[in-house]
Parts: structure tokens; sequence; C-alpha cells
């Protein structure tokens, strides 16, 4: 999810890597949305950019590079479309997830997102 503010060029770094890489999306979407203030939502207006890629170890160097991209600019990933994601690149990338490990144990959902 990338702010507004940056959006243009970070979309642009994206997509290039993307075809840099000679790995091509099955599926793309941009969405813009809103300032959000739910406790594990993103808190200033966004851009998200999905990208559909193959689950296998061809784009698993790509992942690393935007996963990289992203952390370096603060930008944050959306948890529920990202089945790629790194324990790492979690914890580097949402300064907020102490509070996501509280609301987990307060729901009773310790089973999910056990690597939290």
């Amino acid at each position: 999810m990338v702010p507004l503010g940056t959006s243009f060029d970070r979309i642009r770094a994206f997509l290039l890597e993307t075809s840099g890489a000679k790995f091509g999306s099955f599926l793309a979407a941009l969405k813009r949305s809103g300032r959000q203030d739910g406790p594990s939502s993103f808190p200033v207006p966004f851009y998200m950019l999905a990208l559909g890629l193959s689950i296998n170890r061809r784009p698993l160097t790509l992942v690393q590079k935007l996963d990289e991209i992203s952390i370096a600019h603060q930008e944050r990933f959306y948890l529920a479309m990202d089945s790629m994601m790194t324990v790492a690149t979690l914890r580097q990338s949402a300064p907020r997830t102490d509070s996501l490990t509280k609301i987990q144990t307060t729901i009773g959902s310790t089973t999910r997102f056990s690597f939290l």
C-alpha cells in the first residue's frame, strides 16, 4: 500500500522491477483508498497495487526485491492478500505488529497468524 504523495514514482518502480525481471503478473489491480482508522488499518490515503504471481521459486527474487523497496519507503502490505510474506518482512513493515498480537489474543485467534 503506497501513500498518495509518493504513489506515482513508487508504483512505476514496482512495475519497472516486475518488467525487468521478465515476470509478468497474470492479474494486476490498482485501487485508491482513503484514510482508515481501525487498529490494523492504513492511517493515510493510499493506492494499493496487487500483482498476481505464481507461487514457485521463480518469482521469489522479484518478491524479495519488491518487499525491500516497500520497506525502504515505509510502505505497508495487505496481510490478507500477501501469501509470500516472510516473518521478517512483516515485522519490518508493520509497526503495529504488537497491537495485532494483542487483538489476536483478545479475540482468541492465537492459532491464526501464529508467526506474530
